[in-house]
């Protein structure tokens, strides 16, 4: 087509046309539509489902929490760990407590419990063969001093060997750790900032 001839006034026309024949919005189409809660959370759980997961990260400025191993006791423990947050019931202690179980899994020393001792900052996991002793000492009316267990942690299911301990009577598979040996400092042995 030869646009040379055409007038001003014919492409005015054309457009004029143009636009005439265009079809117009009804009242209803500009409406805003109101959802109703099914609507939205219909749309909401359509949407989240295509979205991806978000990185798991700690709040505490640890970084992303480390993958759980596929034969770990407690395969919704970073879920627990976040509602706990939320709920007031965990602190930091908590992350770190169960970060270093999780390391010491995959090193192959399994447990699923352990303790934070704010007064040192050390992880102490919690063995099935391995007892954290603090002794103390008692001056007595002669002036003599006698040691006795002052503190005793252990796995629950060591929990009865108490005695045999402060007798130096324990079985011997069973490990007795002092307190300020045992346990982890959780920053050095994850190699958190």
């Amino acid at each position: 087509m030869d646009l040379s001839r055409l007038s001003s006034s014919d492409a005015e026309s054309d457009w004029e046309a143009a636009m005439a024949a265009k079809p117009t919005q009804t009242e209803s189409e500009t409406e805003p539509y109101e959802l109703t809660p099914e609507d939205e959370a219909l749309l909401l759980e359509h949407f989240a489902e295509t979205l991806p997961d978000p990185p798991r990260e700690s709040p505490h400025g640890l970084g992303p929490y480390p993958d759980i191993p596929p034969d770990y006791p407690r395969q919704n423990v970073w879920e627990r760990l976040e509602r706990s947050y939320y709920n007031g019931y965990a602190n930091i202690s908590h992350e770190l407590i169960n970060r270093v179980l999780i390391k010491y899994w995959n090193q192959g020393k399994k447990t699923g419990a352990g303790v934070h001792k704010g007064a040192n900052g050390r992880v102490y996991p919690l063995f099935k063969d391995t007892v954290y002793v603090k002794w103390s000492e008692v001056e007595l009316e002669d002036g003599s001093r006698e040691t006795y267990l002052g503190s005793y942690l252990c796995h629950g299911s060591l929990a009865d060997y108490e005695e045999s301990v402060e007798n130096g009577t324990q079985p011997s598979w069973m490990k007795v750790v002092l307190y300020e040996d045992g346990g982890v400092d959780p920053y050095s042995f994850l190699d958190l900032p």
